[in-house]
């Protein structure tokens, strides 16, 4: 979130998205609030929220939060977690409510996708 005090996982697959009643659209796509699976309430992401929260004051800041986030999803990514198909997945860091959201995600995005995915990402409005 905007205060870099909670962290939310979410993950969509098209065929989520297609099994929804409506047709799939670009738009929510590319959402995560649209997303059909996300942590649970008890989840370690959840602890970990709890703890930034009472720690916030404390904190590095923004840039030092987003920078650390993006390097924690390219090492998982790079763990061999989601195995073969890895490269089809398209992964960034969003933020819920910050009108800089897009340009967060468009930059993790080319950090943590190859050349094809990121573009195929950044011309998701288009």
């Amino acid at each position: 979130d905007r205060y870099c005090c909670s962290l939310f996982l979410a993950v969509n697959t098209l065929e989520y998205l297609e099994s929804e009643d409506e047709a799939p659209d670009d738009e929510c796509k590319w959402h995560p609030d649209e997303w059909g699976y996300s942590d649970g309430h008890d989840s370690e992401l959840v602890k970990l929220s709890k703890t930034l929260w009472e720690n916030h004051a404390t904190l590095p800041g923004e840039a030092f939060f987003f920078s650390a986030m993006i390097s924690a999803v390219a090492q998982v990514k790079s763990s061999g977690i989601f195995g073969e198909r890895t490269e089809e997945i398209t992964f960034f860091i969003s933020i819920s409510d910050d009108e800089d959201a897009e340009n967060l995600e468009d930059s993790s995005a080319m950090t943590l996708n190859s050349p094809e995915l990121a573009a195929a990402f950044l011309n998701r409005n288009r």
